[in-house]
């Protein structure tokens, strides 16, 4: 909030592990996960399937949740990979089309 920026990484297929340790409370989320900075600083994740460098633009209220709009600065994305999906309480992989 205080920066008014941050990247979405959509983590792909073989990341599980990856978004087990970012849903965990506490600690250094980025220690050993290798990444590089965006033009706007924000951490891209190495192998992800795509990223998305943000600026903040509002929060909302959601409950227990706050939503979050922002305006897109930047992207990237990598079409050999599959994203990693959770649905449902568990992970799992889109089928062949």
């Amino acid at each position: 909030r205080e920066i008014g920026r941050f990247c979405v990484n959509v983590l792909a297929e073989d990341q599980t592990a990856l978004s087990q340790a970012f849903a965990r409370s506490g600690g250094d989320k980025f220690a050993g996960v290798p990444w590089t900075r965006s033009r706007m600083g924000s951490p891209v994740l190495q192998d992800v399937v795509a990223w998305i460098d943000c600026e903040l633009w509002a929060e909302y209220d959601g409950g227990d949740h706050t939503l979050v709009v922002a305006r897109v600065l930047d992207l990237g994305a990598d079409p050999t990979r599959r994203p990693l999906l959770f649905h449902r309480g568990r992970y799992q992989r889109l089928r062949e089309a």
